[in-house]
């Protein structure tokens, strides 16, 4: 799910994964922290949210909730990305920065 969740942040941010490697932009997972709380059940709908916690120009920490249908926090996740490239500090600070003063 932290995965899926990447993908759709980076996304809405402007650029997935397959533009950040067209850019020359190399984005990787460093750290990976998961801590599971509550089972949860199929066919339940689960809802993950995904806020920045810290970034700088070479790198973020993504913070993940997920929560079960009853709004209960089943499960916390935390993702640090760096990423390499001519320009990647820069593209990704922009992005980053746009992003959170839409918010």
């Amino acid at each position: 799910m932290v995965r899926i969740r990447q993908d759709r942040f980076f996304r809405e941010m402007g650029f997935s994964f397959s533009d950040m490697n067209k850019l020359s932009v190399s984005p990787a997972v460093v750290d990976l922290h998961l801590q599971f709380k509550a089972p949860a059940a199929y066919p339940q709908v689960l809802t993950i949210i995904t806020k920045i916690g810290t970034f700088a120009p070479h790198k973020v920490q993504l913070v993940y909730e997920t929560l079960n249908e009853s709004g209960e926090v089943i499960n916390t996740a935390e993702t640090f990305h760096i990423w390499g490239g001519p320009t990647a500090g820069r593209l990704i600070s922009r992005r980053i920065c746009r992003m959170c003063m839409r918010k």
